[in-house]
């Protein structure tokens, strides 16, 4: 089985940054890739 495709939208607020820590660290699924997405504004965030 391939990995699931995963995207995080707004990871420059708690919760999202939240949620990738979770994803690094206690995601038990096979995870083929991650895309991490945040508006304009929080560019370089």
């Amino acid at each position: 089985m391939s990995g699931y495709k995963i995207a995080v939208v707004g990871t420059t607020s708690i919760v999202g940054t939240r949620f990738i820590e979770l994803l690094e660290k206690e995601f038990v699924l096979p995870i083929n890739s991650v895309k991490l997405l945040a508006s304009k504004r929080s560019a370089g965030k």
